[in-house]
């Protein structure tokens, strides 16, 4: 008899049509939620170190830049480093801890000491988008709203003190800065909607796959305590699964359950194998009675039906579930 390794299906009667559906763990979103917040965190950090080498090369460059601002990026870097090492994210739909507040309020005032003292020309308003989607995806609307307010706030009285009110430059910058600060509001309240319409979807989703797990196991114990054989067999002939009653049928007791079957490997199983390719064939339901001799002392005199699964779509079906009754206890 030809086996084939059974390690490409599982056990579970569903396994081979929820292929690529499986379900996520209950704490699957608070992991998510984990590696979003480390994604931050790190983003961060790399944004620390680069803003300490600018200044260092400033410092050391025609940018003459000021000794204090790398002092104030490198206490930055180390702010970022121990937020990423030293402290745990709190958990999804609590209020943020102090710790967060400190984190966005940090960013906002180094970025805005880059911004107000900057050298060469250099823009740092870019940067305040970080905080900004920090707070928006992280946290929660009113957090989202203030921070973008307290950039936008920031950013015009940078420009009210920058230049002459009224002044051509004083009015562009002005401009500038208004235009910004809307920007910061508009990412701020899409983040936030996007970030909480997915937890939404996510949830949802878990509560029916929860509920899909759950039938499903329901389907499986019938099956198992069906009387009636129950085979699920492919368009090569393998058998993927067989309850109990359906492996007494075939084999006995002597059903090989760590591998798969092939219904043209017995000459007592060809009916069976010869009327599932014909299902196949014809793409329809058939029905057949047939003889099968488990061993040298039984024979089984079986009546077999089969039924194909829903087809997807614009591809042909894949499975062929068997039914196999024995005429001995119908009569």
């Amino acid at each position: 008899m030809a086996q084939e390794p059974h390690s490409q299906f599982a056990p579970s009667w569903f396994s081979t049509l929820e292929a690529g559906n499986s379900l996520q763990d209950p704490s699957h979103h608070v992991r998510a939620y984990v590696r979003l917040w480390r994604v931050f965190m790190r983003a961060r950090v790399f944004i620390a170190l680069v803003l300490l080498a600018l200044q260092v090369f400033l410092l050391f460059g025609p940018g003459n830049s000021a000794k204090w601002l790398v002092v104030v990026c490198s206490l930055h870097l180390c702010a970022a480093l121990a937020v990423l090492f030293w402290t745990r994210p709190p958990q999804p739909g609590r209020p943020l801890r102090v710790q967060w507040l400190t984190t966005i309020a940090i960013d906002l005032v180094v970025f805005g000491l880059l911004d107000h003292f900057q050298q060469g020309g250099i823009n740092y308003t870019p940067l305040f988008a970080l905080p900004v989607l920090l707070a928006a995806i992280l946290g929660s609307m009113t957090l989202a709203l203030a921070t973008a307010a307290v950039t936008t706030l920031y950013l015009l009285g940078d420009a009210a003190l920058s230049a002459p009110l009224l002044s051509d430059g004083s009015t562009a910058r002005f401009l500038q800065s208004g235009l910004s600060g809307i920007g910061f509001f508009v990412v701020a309240f899409l983040a936030n909607q996007l970030a909480q319409r997915l937890a939404r979807e996510e949830a949802l989703a878990q509560k029916s796959q929860a509920a899909a797990r759950t039938q499903a196991q329901v389907n499986e114990l019938i099956i198992e305590s069906l009387t009636e054989g129950v085979l699920v067999v492919d368009r090569h002939g393998v058998v993927r699964n067989a309850n109990p009653a359906a492996q007494g049928m075939l084999m006995g007791e002597h059903y090989p359950h760590a591998a798969k079957l092939l219904l043209s490997a017995r000459a007592e199983w060809e009916n069976l194998s010869k009327l599932v390719d014909r299902t196949f064939l014809v793409g329809q339901e058939l029905e057949s009675e047939v003889q099968i001799a488990p061993d040298e002392y039984t024979t089984l005199r079986l009546f077999a039906r089969t039924r194909l699964t829903s087809a997807q779509s614009g591809r042909p079906n894949e499975l062929c579930v068997l039914f196999l009754e024995d005429l001995r206890e119908v009569e």
